[in-house]
């Protein structure tokens, strides 16, 4: 099978100029509509952030659904725990 990869960077906005930054590649198949394939997950690294998430640290892993929406499963990282949050 046929695939291409790119480089992506994400930024999610959560309000009150809190912000995250993730950053990574993405692989699509050869299909020609430029969409993730449905429910392969594909992982991109937390690089950073603004307000309360300044200095964040984890990674994003990113589903695509059957209905052509996105599930982002969020793992913030810091000493001692690993924080998770989902959103679509």
């Amino acid at each position: 099978t046929i695939s291409a990869s790119t480089s992506v960077t994400l930024i999610f906005d959560v309000g009150d100029s809190n912000t995250l930054v993730v950053t990574g590649s993405a692989k699509y198949p050869h299909k020609g509509d430029g969409q993730m394939s449905e429910n392969q997950p594909q992982l991109r690294a937390i690089i950073g952030g603004t307000g309360l998430y300044m200095g964040s640290r984890g990674q994003v892993q990113t589903s695509r659904n059957s209905d052509g929406t996105y599930k982002h499963l969020i793992q913030l990282w810091n000493d001692t725990v690993c924080l998770r949050a989902y959103f679509k």
